[in-house]
């Protein structure tokens, strides 16, 4: 089985059609899932949201879907991410708006024996940032399946914990093939941001996983980010938030 892992698209229509564009290169997948965060500081959340819905059935909420849908207060959020709810939530339908909002925290495909969870199985409508050993060690505690696919900070990284010991192992992933072995227990991954990644790389980042192989794949792809940062401009948004597309921060 094959199946490709997306997260953090932010309305970042260029992003999600370059990365859509090379996954149609790599073959049959069986699934794609979606680790949440369609929307936000973009410029083309309907656009995506359309794509998404047509690409995937297995799509969990992020915390900027759920305060576009009105779900949860953007007072936590920094002065541009709210700005961009807000101009979000007044560009979408109200259909879109109800799909937004009936997006499940987790997502569980026991068959295949994967989560999906946008931020930690730790108090999942909290939207904690995974991003330590510890937050790593409560989520495996409640991690009923053997992987587990996170979002949110928009970091490609992965936490194993082996089956015969104690303590976990974790590393920031670049990219590449990573191995997987009988003796790895569970396994969080985070596939990176489709289109606002963190690490300094500006190329959009996704995940392939290959069970035949046991094997996980980063992917980084290069994308119209000139465009893409034009948009957020034309539609009068923050300027930080086209500006740190081409720093990968």
């Amino acid at each position: 089985m094959r199946i490709a892992f997306l997260a953090d698209i932010h309305s970042n229509l260029q992003a999600l059609e370059a990365v859509i564009k090379k996954l149609k290169t790599l073959g049959e997948f069986d699934a794609v899932f979606v680790a949440g965060d369609i929307v936000g500081y973009g410029a083309n959340p309907k656009e995506c949201i359309q794509i998404i819905k047509n690409l995937s059935s297995y799509v969990c909420m992020g915390n900027h879907d759920s305060a576009v849908a009105g779900i949860i207060s953007p007072e936590t959020f920094n002065s541009d991410a709210k700005i961009a709810v807000e101009w979000t939530r007044n560009q979408l339908s109200t259909s879109e708006l109800e799909w937004l909002s009936s997006l499940p925290l987790i997502v569980n495909y026991k068959e295949i024996n994967w989560t999906i969870v946008h931020g930690s199985l730790i108090n999942p409508e909290s939207y904690i940032y995974l991003a330590s050993y510890e937050d790593a060690e409560e989520c495996f505690a409640k991690q009923e399946t053997r992987f587990c696919l996170v979002g949110h900070t928009h970091t490609p990284l992965v936490f194993a914990k082996l089956k015969e010991e104690k303590g976990l192992s974790g590393a920031y992933l670049e990219p590449g093939k990573l191995k997987l072995n009988s003796q790895i227990g569970k396994i969080i991954l985070n596939s990176g941001s489709v289109g606002q990644p963190r690490d300094g790389d500006p190329r959009a980042s996704f995940a392939i996983y290959d069970s035949d192989k046991d094997e996980i794949e980063i992917f980084r792809v290069s994308y119209d980010i000139k465009e893409a940062t034009n948009r957020i401009l034309d539609a009068s948004l923050p300027e930080s938030l086209a500006l740190r597309l081409y720093q990968g921060w």
